[in-house]
Formats: structure tokens, C-alpha cells, sequence
């Protein structure tokens, strides 16, 4: 049975905001203060930087990740996109899942699977945020392929997948 998720707005609405203010603050000193060369050039590629920011928020926004036994696959900008990327599990050689701290006790912070496919003609891979919905059940399939593909995963993606509640045998490279 395939399923589909997709990232919800709440937990994208301040990496929107971010991008917003970081534009904002970075054009509107442009408007007060005289038209260096320098300044404009460094404010701006600011500015482009977090429009690229923005951007990529929307577009992990509009993206749609489907999984079913076989394979997992995410689609650009819905479910009947041309931007597809599909992996089927059994080529599944490389995951990995990192966790990145957004408080210096650790205590909060968000996590990121990363898969890859290097059987196939063409390379494929791509990362999944934890704060899509039902991102639990994809890391709980990804850790099944590693562990039937007989991955070796780091400590820190071990440890990871334990704190997930994921602590089966698997092959880790010290």
C-alpha cells in the first residue's frame, strides 16, 4: 500500500518568515543610504541568499514523499510531477541520519535522513527533514533496507535510529 506525506506549513512558517526578514533586512537599508558599489553588492547577495532560502522552503513546501514496500520516492512540486526521484529499496547503498541541535544543551533540534542509490545508470539520493508528517515510519523503512542490504551505518546514525526507537543489529563502522 503506498502512502503519501507531505511537510505542513506550521512547521515550515519560520523558515518562510526567516527568509522574509532576512530579505527585508537586507534591501531596506538600500533605501537609506547612498548607492556604493560595495554595499550594494554585499547587501544584495545577501538578499539573493535568502530569497534562495525562501525558495527552497517552497519547494520542500510543494514536495510530496511516497513510500511504499519496495521503493520511497519524492516528487518536486506534487504527486504527478516530472521532477520525480525514485529509489527502490533493495539498491538503497548508502543512509545516513543526522541529528542538528538548534539549542546548545541539545535538547531540541530536527533530524535528516539521507538516501542514496549508486546501482542504478544515474546516481540518485535525496534528504527528508524530520519535521514532514510520518517521517517515524520513513526512517523506519530506511532502516530496514540498511539493515537487508547489509549497510554498515556510523555511530552517529546508529545512535540516531536508537533514539527513534530503531535498535536492531546492524553493521556500524567505528
Amino acid at each position: 500500500m503506498r502512502q503519501v506525506f507531505r511537510y505542513n506549513i506550521k512547521d515550515l512558517r519560520g523558515d518562510y518568515l526567516r527568509a522574509a526578514a532576512g530579505i527585508a533586512l537586507t534591501l531596506a537599508p538600500l533605501l537609506f543610504v547612498a548607492k556604493n558599489p560595495a554595499i550594494v553588492g554585499i547587501l544584495g547577495g545577501l538578499a539573493a541568499l535568502f530569497a534562495v532560502f525562501g525558495l527552497a522552503t517552497f519547494l520542500r513546501h510543494r514536495s510530496v514523499i511516497f513510500l511504499d514496500d519496495t521503493m520511497v520516492g519524492m516528487s518536486g512540486v506534487g504527486i504527478a510531477s516530472p521532477f520525480q526521484q525514485i529509489l527502490v529499496w533493495d539498491k538503497v547503498e548508502q543512509v545516513t541520519l543526522n541529528y542538528y541541535s538548534t539549542r546548545r544543551d541539545g535538547s531540541r533540534g530536527r533530524m535528516q535522513l539521507r538516501l542514496a542509490d549508486r546501482k542504478s545508470f544515474f546516481h540518485r539520493r535525496f534528504s527528508i527533514d524530520s519535521t514532514l508528517e510520518g517521517f517515524e515510519t520513513i526512517a523506519g523503512a530506511a532502516f530496514i533496507a540498511a539493515k537487508r542490504n547489509g549497510l554498515t551505518l556510523s555511530l552517529a546514525t546508529a545512535a540516531n535510529f536508537r533514539a527513534l526507537g530503531l535498535d536492531d543489529e546492524v553493521q556500524v563502522r567505528s
